[in-house]
């Protein structure tokens, strides 16, 4: 609020309206004063005891303008009858004198240190209003249901509990198994809306049957408060005729049935082209495959899922160990990454993949100690140490031995004649490593979580020569 007296001519600036620019007072009225804004054109009566403004004198060394754009740098100041006279030079080094009522009322404070400067100051109470307010918004984001109890939905213990353990994983791949009724699509989304306020997620693509589309724009909606926009066929034409680049990055959060993913080629390359923190796929259980028939729309969800091995033109697919074998012999899949090359050799994979690629395209070999943080905690610091010895040991030793085991049956395998081992040349290999470290960049923006690992990895792979 204002402390100083009002006089006619001087420049002051509202605290709560800093956008009107530089006011002059134009009346006093008693216990009233009144401003004129020029820039606003506009005029504002505020109580001379209790204005909320400041008062506007610029300092020594700052450069200001005139009414009639004359810029000059303030080389002294002095008082007229409560008005300030600047004394300064203008661009070509002439001295100028100027009234505080002929400046430029097209100023607006909006950097902190231009409103510091121009007295325009908060009181303590707003600070401290504010401070606790973002206290009480750090500890909501602590809690352990934060972004689950928010949603205009019954509070089911079961949907919960899944919500909660789904939610918590980075990004959560699984599949939502509940009877029907049991509500997966609640479940599905709680997930989503955890992963947007917590920040895990930006951007989400849920792919729907044709007839539940508007169904699920609704409930989004209604139970969740999430604007989804719908993805159809007129929308992508009238966006690509428009020249507005992939239609799918036109908004965050999308909707899309499949059969429009399944039909449409092009469609179904800008949609693999968008990048998505997350993709919800309702009745997922409909999506059949087989060793000898996949649906359409299982490679179609399958390909969304794919991210190197897509990057340099491959069509992946994800199955378990188990299932490699009888996929390449049957020439379900034309090749495979698997393992290392000494277990692929004793799991006998190439008998039936005759092509092995050495030295392979796996980074290094993996060696996983996993310890409850509470327990490591309790340890005491020789045994910490202890462990941490024996990790690195043991993992050196690992990496050397699978590293003599695979030169041994390279060799074997080169003597042998049935098998062709291909070692591609360091061109190739360099362009496969820029494709994948793109692709793990691109992972590492999803949280701070994966962009630490993803550092360490890098380093280490630094010190080792891999890149």
């Amino acid at each position: 609020m204002s402390e100083s007296t009002f006089s006619i001519g001087q420049r002051w600036i509202s605290n709560s309206e800093a956008e009107l620019g530089l006011g002059i007072v134009k009346e006093e009225l008693g216990r009233r004063v009144l401003i004129s804004f020029p820039a606003a054109e506009e005029e504002r009566t505020y109580a001379a005891d209790n204005a909320p403004l400041s008062r506007v004198i610029y300092p020594i060394g700052d450069t200001v303008s005139t009414e009639e754009a004359l810029k000059f740098t303030i080389t002294a100041q002095h008082e007229l009858n409560s008005c300030i006279i600047y004394h300064g030079k203008d661009e070509e080094g002439q001295e100028v004198s100027i009234h505080e009522l002929d400046l430029s009322s097209r100023v607006q404070f909006s950097k902190p240190q231009d409103r510091l400067f121009a007295g325009q100051i908060d009181k303590n109470r707003q600070f401290e209003l504010r401070t606790e307010a973002l206290s009480h918004q750090h500890r909501l984001a602590q809690s352990s249901v934060f972004g689950l109890m928010g949603p205009r939905v019954q509070l089911l213990p079961h949907q919960i509990y899944i919500a909660h353990q789904v939610a918590q994983r980075h990004a959560p791949r699984v599949l939502l198994a509940d009877e029907v009724g049991l509500g997966k699509t609640i479940e599905a989304g709680l997930i989503a809306h955890h992963q947007l306020l917590t920040g895990r997620a930006e951007r989400i693509f849920i792919i729907v049957p044709d007839s539940l589309v508007h169904q699920w724009l609704i409930e989004l909606l209604r139970r969740f408060n999430l604007h989804f926009s719908i993805m159809d066929h007129e929308r992508f034409d009238a966006i690509t005729e428009a020249n507005e680049g992939n239609p799918f990055d036109t908004e965050q959060l999308v909707l899309c049935h499949l059969s429009m993913l399944v039909d449409s080629p092009d469609i179904y390359k800008q949609a693999c082209a968008s990048k998505w923190d997350l993709m919800i796929v309702d009745e997922a259980h409909h999506l059949q495959w087989s060793e000898k028939d996949t649906s359409a729309e299982y490679l179609c969800i399958e390909g969304l899922a794919a991210e190197v091995f897509r990057l340099v033109g491959a069509a992946p697919s994800a199955l378990p160990f188990s299932e490699v074998y009888t996929s390449l012999e049957k020439g379900i899949v034309d090749a495979a990454d698997a393992s290392a090359y000494i277990n692929n050799t004793n799991s006998g994979m190439h008998k039936v993949a005759k092509f092995p690629i050495y030295p392979g395209i796996h980074s290094m070999a993996n060696l996983q100690f996993i310890m409850n943080k509470k327990k490591w905690n309790k340890l005491s610091k020789d045994n910490q140490t202890a462990l941490e010895v024996w990790y690195i040991a043991a993992y050196t030793e690992m990496r050397r031995a699978a590293d003599v085991e695979d030169k041994e049956q390279v060799a074997k395998d080169k003597a042998g004649g049935e098998i062709t081992v291909v070692d591609w040349v360091q061109e190739e290999r360099d362009k496969f490593r820029k494709i994948a470290v793109n692709a793990w960049e691109n992972f590492a923006k999803k949280s701070p979580l994966a962009r630490e690992a993803l550092n360490s990895q890098l380093s280490f792979m630094k010190k080792m020569g891999m890149l």
